[in-house]
């Protein structure tokens, strides 16, 4: 075990898909991350083990999409997708009501809603869309979550902190690469939905360009950087079952496609649980508001719904043209 640094080990891995690159972060972390103790009760006396570490997902639109030792489900996963995109927004607290027990933040109401001085909320993934369809060669085009007179003072506070994008002119054409910072992350719990996440902005980015320009942008690489990317002690049973069965896996001489879902898979799953997950959001958002306010949030969350969750062109699902 790797012990008495000075500072965290500063790690990097790559990885062609995002399962892929999340396997070998956590392979990573375990051989060459940094193991100690606490002192907190809560943890037992167990080791747990930190690291700053860098992902890099070298083609975020590979066919292999989903790691099948995820904690979460698939249904789950879309229905982050939809939360990144904006479908739970009202379920963030009123900061001037003491009672309110709402969420303190989400990552779109940060990009779509960033409060200003002059109380005018800006939308920074459209500056990013605006800033890049308009000049492509802009190292300008970024986004932050970090609101410093909320932040200091709520109990949680946004892990992703930055999104940059930029585009590289090559020989098939531009491509959008995007890099993204955050301070704090478990990979046994969120970093592969965040992974996740972080592609559907990228895909929303690259359209809105595409659709101004006419360019024909495509998603390029993703860098997921990590201040503090670790596993607690109370997580460690997660991280032993998930590296014995990638052990066992490879015993067995498999690579891993064995060990991921494919879009089409994913695809037909989604499909399938799609109008009950979004039945669900409504009905969850139904507990914050009523009347129209509540039939004009519930008719976005159902475009939403719509809109996200698309892994595969729609003529490749059933084989069709």
């Amino acid at each position: 075990m790797n012990v008495g640094h000075n500072g965290l080990p500063v790690l990097q891995v790559e990885g062609e898909s995002i399962p892929e690159a999340w396997e070998r972060s956590i392979v990573e972390l375990n051989n060459n991350g940094y193991w100690y103790r606490r002192e907190d009760p809560k943890d037992e006396g167990k080791m747990q083990v930190d690291s700053r570490m860098t992902i890099v997902i070298a083609n975020p639109d590979s066919q292999l999409l989903a790691h099948k030792s995820m904690t979460a489900g698939l249904e789950d996963l879309f229905e982050y997708e939809m939360e990144i995109m904006g479908a739970k927004n009202s379920w963030i607290k009123d900061l001037n009501d003491p009672d309110d027990t709402k969420w303190d933040y989400l990552y779109n109401e940060r990009f779509t809603g960033y409060p200003t001085d002059e109380g005018v909320p800006l939308d920074q993934l459209k500056y990013i869309v605006e800033a890049l369809a308009k000049r492509p060669t802009t190292r300008k085009a970024q986004g932050i979550t970090w609101v410093p007179e909320r932040d200091t003072i709520t109990k949680d506070t946004p892990c992703l902190q930055r999104i940059w994008f930029g585009i590289t002119p090559s020989d098939d054409g531009p491509v959008l690469g995007m890099d993204y910072e955050f301070r704090s992350r478990n990979p046994m719990i969120a970093a592969v939905m965040n992974m996740h996440g972080m592609h559907t902005l990228q895909c929303h980015v690259r359209d809105g360009i595409n659709e101004r320009t006419g360019m024909g942008l495509r998603n390029g690489r993703m860098v997921d950087s990590n201040n503090s990317y670790h596993v607690t002690a109370k997580n460690q049973q997660l991280l032993q079952g998930f590296l014995e069965r990638l052990k066992a896996s490879q015993g067995r001489g498999e690579g891993i496609e064995h060990r991921a879902f494919d879009r089409t898979f994913v695809q037909d799953y989604v499909d399938s649980v799609r109008a009950e997950v979004i039945k669900k959001v409504v009905a969850q958002t139904g507990n914050y508001m009523k009347g129209p306010e509540f039939e004009a949030e519930a008719a976005k969350i159902r475009r939403i719904g719509q809109e996200v969750g698309h892994y595969v062109p729609r003529g490749d699902v059933d084989g069709s043209d």
